[in-house]
């Protein structure tokens, strides 16, 4: 954006675009005119007080030529400028519409001019991007040191194998190298901790009733494990190796459902062979995820720090 108030006349409209209420005030004591020369007709005093960049231009002295409506060259199209004006002018409603859009109007409204007033309503935008698109949430948490957003981001990617090439290109150019560096090392970390639940088994109460561990009828693994009451135990093949697939699944999406219905059928079609196991092991095993193991992984994953 120029520092100087233009005094050139205003040129003609492009076509098949025209500033809408409230950018055609006839009391507008100010042009805000787009790279694409269509005009916007504001209130100096709304900009000033929402942006010190214009508080400091408007306070420059001009010369006596200037026009009585000064017009000032900015460097966004006018399609641009309109979307980030009715994202917080009076009279407005904002008009986002991807996150992209509101990627580019945060940096205008918030990098360029400075207007800080937007803060509040552009989290509440990034916020509904979350689940789907988490990474360019991230970033732009980041950007503006919004945290908690960028908490609540990096919880939501966990849910995403992000370490894979399975990230849309379009994500990565919200967030710098340095972020993303910081988001796959927190991914990575909660990745182990969630595999970690697999790979020992000591938070585990002992002694249950769990047909895993009650049942001497069906295979065993070869080992035995070692539960809370610090004693080896020994556990149904078909129980290690659920957990052994359910670890790799969490080793790259720390965030997915242990009850993977897939996942779940293999374990719960492996042990119905067994006639001891078949008796009790679909309530149980539905019981042990949902009231035992998810509440771990998600013990393990708060545990997990988010260095920013």
């Amino acid at each position: 954006m120029s520092t100087e108030i233009a005094c050139d006349p205003p040129t003609s409209l492009l076509e098949g675009f025209v500033p809408q209420y409230p950018f055609q005030a006839a009391s507008g004591d100010v042009v805000l005119r787009s790279s694409d020369s269509i005009d916007f007709r504001v209130y100096r005093a709304i900009l000033a007080l929402a942006s010190p960049v214009f508080s400091t231009m408007f306070s420059l002295p001009q010369p006596d030529s200037a026009p009585e409506t000064p017009i000032i060259p900015v460097g966004e199209t006018a399609l641009r400028l309109d979307r980030a004006l009715r994202f917080w002018y009076p009279g407005t409603q904002p008009l986002v519409n991807s996150i992209d859009e509101l990627g580019d109007v945060l940096q205008i409204l918030m990098s360029k001019y400075d207007i800080q007033a937007v803060s509040a309503i552009g989290q509440r935008f990034l916020l509904d991007y979350v689940e789907t698109q988490p990474v360019a949430v991230f970033g732009i948490a980041l950007t503006y040191e919004w945290h908690d957003i960028a908490k609540t981001a990096a919880a939501q990617s966990l849910k995403h194998p992000l370490r894979t090439f399975g990230i849309p290109p379009e994500q990565l150019k919200h967030i710098s190298s340095e972020g993303y560096h910081t988001l796959l090392k927190y991914h990575y970390l909660c990745g182990a901790a969630a595999k970690g639940t697999t790979d020992v088994l000591r938070w585990i109460a002992f002694p249950n009733d769990d047909v895993w561990f009650a049942c001497t009828k069906c295979a065993g693994h070869a080992l035995h494990w070692f539960l809370s009451d610090n004693a080896a135990h020994g556990v149904r093949l078909w129980f290690t190796n659920y957990l052994a697939a359910a670890g790799t699944t969490l080793a790259a999406t720390p965030g997915a459902d242990p009850d993977d219905p897939i996942a779940m059928h293999a374990a719960l079609k492996a042990a119905s062979a067994c006639e001891f196991c078949r008796e009790k092991v679909f309530h149980q095993l539905q019981d042990f995820v949902a009231t035992k193991w998810i509440p771990k992984i998600e013990e393990v994953l708060g545990n997990v720090e988010l260095k920013m």
